[in-house]
């Protein structure tokens, strides 16, 4: 019963942070990372322009970071909250399925899954 507990915890957080667009802002975070580099280096911007632009870029940078920061606890909480409350019924350990969760084997499972799903979706387009 650990060993479903953990899969279901590790499998439940991955489509938790999909369907939380977490990835997708990933993204979008090292995009704007980019373009604040092209305006740090961008020659015709003026060092008052560019100081406008790097606290817009800081500004978006910060809120995506909350905003990441948040969906991944929520998409975290949720399957260890489940836990959680079956441990508070007696059905499974919180302690052992947390433990259980950093396995190898459960690890090089998430990590196989993972790349397969990452593969069938056409990898960086998906």
């Amino acid at each position: 019963m650990i060993w479903i507990a953990a899969v279901f915890v590790v499998f439940s957080f991955i489509a938790l942070a999909h369907v939380l667009a977490i990835p997708k802002r990933a993204g979008a975070v090292l995009g704007r990372s980019r373009n604040a580099v092209r305006d740090l280096r961008n020659a015709e911007l003026s060092d008052l322009e560019k100081e406008v632009a790097m606290r817009n870029h800081a500004a978006n940078l910060f809120v995506q970071f909350l905003i990441i920061t948040l969906s991944a606890a929520l998409a975290l909480a949720l399957p260890v909250g489940l836990i959680a409350l079956l441990d508070q019924w007696g059905v499974v350990s919180l302690d052992e399925t947390l433990e259980a969760t950093m396995s190898w084997q459960i690890l090089v499972g998430a990590t196989i899954v993972g790349l397969l799903i990452w593969r069938i979706r056409g990898g960086e387009k998906g």
